[in-house]
């Protein structure tokens, strides 16, 4: 699979893709004040290595987290909420609260293109550490057994 041009079904392939955090995580996250958490995850089937991030700043009702290819920084999937709206390629414009999915637009580039929440289990009025259960369902991300 070519990470840097990736077609909308390969996309939803890794996305459903069953991944690992590599190494024991704990994610104890602070219902206030900032949160940085950024691991190593690898998918079962196709061995891609990732970085799963998790972002707060100061304000505890804005937050960031993706799933990004270690090979080459690009996300495959992002959730921001309470951030800037977001203009795709083709003049759509997403609200302060959406998720970037991985696309190839026409002009053959990568972008993140953002989508409304609408038709995704997130929601803006979630605490932080219920949309990384969320996310982390999500992606579908587990922890080895030991």
């Amino acid at each position: 699979m070519n990470l840097n041009k990736l077609n909308d079904e390969e996309v939803k392939i890794l996305i459903n893709e069953i991944k690992y955090f590599l190494g024991h995580v704990q994610l104890q996250i602070p219902t206030i004040g900032q949160y940085k958490k950024i691991t190593d995850v690898k998918g079962e089937e196709h061995g891609i290595a990732y970085k799963f991030h998790v972002y707060r700043g100061i304000e505890e009702n804005k937050y960031s987290m993706h799933l990004r290819f270690a090979e080459n920084n690009i996300h495959l999937i992002r959730l921001c909420i309470s951030g800037s709206k977001h203009h795709n390629s083709d003049g759509s414009v997403a609200d302060f609260d959406h998720v970037h999915i991985y696309q190839t637009a026409d002009n053959g580039k990568v972008e993140g293109y953002a989508y409304s929440l609408d038709n995704f289990p997130f929601d803006k009025d979630n605490s932080l550490a219920e949309s990384v259960e969320k996310f982390i369902d999500y992606i579908n991300l587990r922890e080895r057994s030991a």
